[in-house]
């Protein structure tokens, strides 16, 4: 089953797509079901409109490894117009939006998930320290990924509040992409985000990982 993720940044951030394969585990635990293989990773330049961003998934989807997979969007801010979008160009997915929020709980309403984001970014921490996701080094933006998971920050305020994300300067449009497919993979695939505390007052970062894949052409 190959599940991908569909960042769509504002004008100052890339929109990004990233495809993993996921696979069973040879020794599954009630918890831990599913390994990760990123089999491709693509973003698109800044000013891209949003209808040329919708017409080259489409595309990708034409492709026999993608068309009728789960494509992951984000439905958060500018996301739902481009849903609208990918919706009229009837791309050949199994379209799960996810709004992401500020609560506690995910829940499902009208055909879109609202996720909080620290579930969202629990979960691929629990993944990627598992070491169950696997980043193939052909990859054109393998290197990019990687850089942004070491560089996507997990600070918890005094007030107990959580921020996520990369430093002002750098970006992270590749790690929400992955985190809105792993996500899926692991909420269809009966794994949990538990196993990972709320982290300490400070910063943290995601833990890189890296290894074969299934290089998709």
């Amino acid at each position: 089953m190959i599940v991908s993720g569909l960042d769509l940044g504002a004008a100052k951030d890339y929109s990004a797509l990233a495809c993993a394969d996921r696979l069973p585990l040879p020794n599954p635990t009630p918890k831990r079901r599913w390994s990760y293989d990123v089999v491709h990773l693509e973003t698109w330049e800044l000013g891209s409109s949003y209808v040329t961003i919708a017409e080259k998934v489409q595309k990708r989807y034409e492709h026999p490894k993608l068309a009728g997979s789960v494509l992951v969007p984000d439905y958060t801010g500018v996301g739902r117009p481009v849903f609208d979008v990918l919706k009229s160009k009837r791309v050949r997915a199994r379209m799960v939006p996810v709004l992401t929020t500020a609560g506690k709980l995910a829940h499902e309403s009208d055909g879109i998930w609202h996720v909080p984001k620290i579930e969202l970014v629990s979960t691929l921490q629990v993944v990627l320290q598992g070491g169950f996701i696997r980043i193939d080094p052909r990859l054109t933006l393998a290197e990019r990924l990687k850089k942004e998971l070491t560089e996507f920050r997990v600070s918890i305020t005094k007030a107990r509040n959580e921020t996520f994300g990369a430093d002002a300067s750098q970006h992270d449009d590749l790690v929400f992409a992955l985190m809105l497919a792993v996500w899926l993979g692991e909420r269809d695939g009966g794994g949990t985000a538990s196993g990972i505390g709320t982290p300490p007052v400070g910063e943290g970062n995601m833990t890189e990982a890296a290894g074969e894949g299934v290089f998709l052409t």
